[in-house]
């Protein structure tokens, strides 16, 4: 039987760009992908790149696949030609394990900084309690100092300290109940434990996590407990999160925990989450995460939304329901009407794009689900990143 992971893995391969880009959003923060993944999302870049495809490449957009010691050869092997893709292919290595990096450090120093590899030794090279020391510096800086690389660091000393087994349950439950500061958002001593929770997979915090996405929170915070969910991904998440689904601003993240969780049980919570909002911003999100789950039960009922009328600055919902008839073999009358609505749509994009040349330039900086630097209202990777 063909796993949803194999699915989408074939659909990365799709020379239609709007089944392929939709199949990266698909598995972006779904932890479906695997090391394996790579390879495909590779051959798709090449068949892009050399003309064999006529979509566009997805290799900016591919970042979150994790990195074994074959992807690491494979990305050696790409980054020694020093093409136009030199920056992107080291870039996917930073999904790399430490030990494997520093394996290949030889191989690897002429094309980085020399404090790249200096750092990741270092964290080898201390002992645990230096290594926590370290720790508490870098969260001391983030509290602040808003900085991804600093918070990825910090990211990769946990993997540390887990591959070192020092991570004990009670600590990251206490890491994250005790962790509120006197304004009474998560201090990033809380916010870590969250992110020790998703990869130990700590189902105990479930409800705390899920009270972090109904609280007015700091991004990271929200970030973090929605991978975290996802991570876990048991059907008492599912559980837990649709009571509070539709609360306030929350939506932003349950909606994405419910969609990233491929069972029947999130594909039915998220059914009761349509029939209940009124909120057409909600019912946008929610037709989408339907989808994102191949849905066919869900494709009448996302027509209906697309011809009454959807948040169209969430996202681009014809792009949702073609994908979705599309992977599930669907012939569906209006498939034709919704490909023209997505290449105007593009064509519109591509327009704006060369009006605004020095915000693209900034784009660089801007994170895949930050807004959109050409003012459209939608997330990067909805629209100018598409």
């Amino acid at each position: 039987m063909t796993t949803f992971l194999q699915r989408i893995e074939a659909a990365l391969l799709s020379e239609d760009r709007f089944v392929q880009s939709y199949a990266v959003q698909m598995l972006e923060q779904s932890f479906l992908a695997k090391p394996e993944t790579l390879f495909t999302a590779l051959e798709a870049v090449d068949r892009s790149e050399n003309g064999s495809s006529p979509t566009p490449s997805i290799l900016p957009f591919i970042d979150f696949i994790p990195v074994d010691e074959a992807g690491i050869q494979e990305l050696i092997s790409r980054i020694q030609k020093k093409d136009q893709n030199l920056a992107r292919y080291l870039h996917l290595l930073e999904r790399a394990p430490t030990d494997l990096l520093l394996q290949y450090q030889q191989k690897l120093t002429p094309f980085t900084p020399r404090t790249f590899f200096e750092n990741l030794q270092l964290i080898k090279d201390l002992s645990v309690d230096e290594l926590f020391e370290e720790f508490g510096t870098i969260m001391n800086q983030l509290e602040t100092t808003d900085s991804l690389d600093l918070f990825q660091f910090g990211q990769r000393m946990v993997q540390e300290f887990i591959d070192r087994d020092e991570i004990q349950q009670w600590e990251v439950e206490a890491g994250i109940r005790g962790g509120y500061e006197e304004d009474d958002y998560l201090t990033y001593d809380a916010i870590y434990s969250i992110v020790m929770a998703g990869l130990l997979r700590v189902e105990s915090v479930i409800p705390d996590l899920v009270n972090v996405l109904s609280r007015d929170e700091n991004d990271a915070a929200l970030e973090e407990s929605m991978k975290a969910l996802i991570q876990i991904g048991t059907e008492e998440v599912v559980e837990a999160v649709e009571p509070i689904a539709l609360k306030g601003e929350s939506y932003l993240y349950t909606i994405e925990v419910l969609a990233k969780i491929k069972t029947k049980s999130a594909e039915e919570a998220l059914f009761r989450l349509y029939d209940r909002t009124t909120n057409l911003t909600q019912k946008t999100l929610v037709a989408d995460a339907l989808c994102q789950h191949l849905s066919v039960e869900a494709i009448p009922i996302v027509e209906q939304l697309i011809e009454t009328g959807y948040d169209s600055t969430m996202l681009e919902l014809e792009e949702s329901i073609y994908a979705n008839c599309i992977l599930n073999g669907i012939d569906h009358p209006k498939l034709a009407e919704w490909r023209a609505t997505l290449e105007a749509a593009s064509e519109t994009y591509e327009e704006a794009k060369q009006h605004i040349g020095s915000l693209i330039q900034m784009a660089e900086k801007v994170g895949r689900n930050d807004p959109c630097p050409c003012e459209s209202g939608k997330k990067y990777k909805k629209c100018c990143g598409a």
